[in-house]
């Protein structure tokens, strides 16, 4: 163990000292002038004080002006450059390097290092290792290398790059740039106009205080604006966007081209916003939203008051959560969430996904084949859908509900009850105890779960069973010469003929159960479904059952 104190009584004996520790814990403290020390391997505690020094946690480097060839050593070592502007290697280990007043290179080597630059414009490398750069005062470049590392700037114009791996960066005040680059990292911005880029990975970005630049890159970001008038860009991926307060302008990619399904997010506001979306050149905002620009967003989620959520074409999916919504689709095929309050969801054009969650919606398909979900409900629900007219629905979030143009209904996970007046209109249960009265029309009726009574009634309807246990309570046997009959599509290797009382199983597998009645009107007919359903037809006599 070597410990060496060296100071100079007169500034004008202005000499430079070379300490070499060697092996074993040492201490080297020099003062007043231009030193080099070296730890060499151990723990060592290093302090150059005032001049430019050099110091190295283990061995000499090369490209510090040492012309010594050392095996490296490594070891948790502490190196104070104070006064000057001074060169710190740490070497191998868990170092501290401490850069003191004066512009430092600060180099943390391999090993989890701690880098702390005090005043001055310093350079801090943190290399292999999750390693913590502070930049404090000056303007500084903070480099995190490969590793989890944290980088924190303070004042000044800072430049910080995270390197690989899941970083936290939080970069102060004055105008700085910041660089995630890979890994899911971390960005939290200050006060100042600040550039940030996300860089490979899940990126969250905070913009905090200024007008700021920020870029999500690759993958699924999350953008935050902050305070002022920002720019966003979402980059490649799926990555939703919170422009904060301000006049923000939102791009959901790179303002070329649409690359993945992007959102913005009202969730924070304080007011109700308007959003309209288009696939054609920038919209605007109103309300919450003023001042607000949208590029290649896909979709917009609300505030927690009454908004007004609209789409002109492409295919969009609105979020109204709380608060009594106005939701359009336009042109395409859109997905649209009333949440709570009692919503008005329009389909538009083409064919549409709408939930009305709870409270009493109003769910109008208009064009298109439509579908309302009730997937989502904590109760049953009883639905009644007509072509000709709108009628009331009861029951978990259908409670209040009026749908109108909807050709598709789902059910909730407990005992259902549809009805279909006219039209052609598919219903698919869930679990639980379901009833399906289907009405005229060519309907669809797919047993998706649970046990489930199934009537076609009038029209040529289709029966599906998906899942669970279904019964086909009225199907039409009679074909040709008075007979009654199911045939079976050749090569369906379904296991079939057992006869319970009025019913024939027509269908078995260990998730799913299908039985079959006599009915008395039309000729219903149950299809092949994703290779796994039921198949009927009339064509083979050979294959009739019943």
């Amino acid at each position: 163990m070597l410990r060496v104190y060296v100071s100079r009584r007169y500034a004008s004996q202005d000499l430079a000292d070379y300490f070499d520790g060697g092996d074993g814990d040492d201490t080297i403290m020099a003062a007043g002038t231009d030193d080099t020390a070296i730890g060499g391997a151990g723990d060592d505690l290093l302090r150059g004080d005032a001049g430019n020094d050099v110091l190295y946690g283990d061995s000499g480097r090369d490209d510090f002006g040492d012309a010594r060839t050392e095996t490296p050593g490594d070891g948790d070592d502490t190196l104070d450059g104070g006064d000057g502007d001074d060169s710190m290697d740490g070497g191998g280990g868990d170092d501290l390097l401490l850069g003191g007043r004066g512009n430092d290179v600060m180099i943390g080597g391999s090993g989890s290092d701690t880098l702390s630059g005090s005043s001055g414009d310093d350079l801090l490398l943190g290399g292999d290792g999750g390693d913590t750069l502070i930049g404090d005062t000056g303007n500084n470049y903070l480099d995190g290398g490969s590793g989890d590392d944290l980088l924190q700037a303070s004042s000044g114009s800072d430049t910080i790059l995270a390197g690989d791996g899941e970083d936290t960066i939080t970069s102060g005040g004055g105008d700085d740039t910041v660089y995630g680059n890979g890994g899911h990292d971390e960005l939290i911005l200050g006060s100042g106009s600040d550039r940030a880029s996300g860089g490979d990975g899940n990126d969250t970005i905070n913009g905090g205080e200024g007008a700021d630049v920020l870029f999500g890159d690759a993958d699924d970001d999350i953008l935050n604006g902050g305070l002022d008038n920002d720019t966003i860009l979402g980059g490649a991926g799926n990555d939703t966007i919170d422009g904060g307060s301000g006049g923000d302008v939102m791009y959901g990619d790179s303002g070329t081209g649409d690359s993945g399904y992007d959102f913005v997010t009202y969730e924070n506001s304080a007011s109700a916003v308007t959003v309209q979306l288009s696939t054609a050149g920038l919209t605007q905002g109103s309300g919450g939203a003023l001042g607000d620009y949208y590029g290649e967003i896909n979709g917009a989620i609300g505030s927690a008051y009454g908004d007004v959520l609209a789409g002109a074409d492409g295919n969009q999916t609105f979020y109204g959560l709380a608060g009594n919504d106005t939701i359009g689709g336009g042109v395409g095929n859109d997905s649209l969430f009333g949440g709570l309050g009692d919503d008005v969801l329009q389909g538009g054009d083409d064919n549409d996904y709408m939930v009305g969650g709870a409270g009493a919606d109003t769910l109008n398909g208009q064009t298109g084949v439509d579908t309302v979900s009730y997937a989502d409900s904590g109760s049953a629900v009883t639905v009644t859908v007509s072509s000709l007219a709108a009628y009331l629905s009861t029951g978990g979030d259908a409670q209040g509900d009026v749908l109108a143009s909807v050709e598709v209904v789902e059910g909730s996970a407990f005992n259902d009850r549809f009805n279909g007046l006219d039209g052609n209109q598919k219903f698919v249960t869930g679990a639980g105890v379901d009833t399906v009265t289907a009405g005229a029309g060519d309907d669809m009726l797919v047993g998706n779960g649970g046990t489930n009574q199934l009537f076609g009634q009038a029209g040529s309807d289709t029966f599906i069973g998906a899942s669970g246990v279904n019964y086909v309570l009225d199907y039409d046997f009679a074909q040709t010469s008075g007979h009654d009959r199911v045939g079976v599509a050749a090569g369906s290797g379904l296991a079939l003929g057992t006869l319970s009382g009025a019913y024939a199983l027509v269908y078995y597998t260990a998730s799913q159960q299908t039985w079959v009645a006599t009915g008395t009107t039309d000729r219903d007919l149950a299809i092949d479904y994703a290779g796994i359903i039921d198949v009927f037809a009339f064509s083979d006599p050979d294959a009739y059952l019943v």
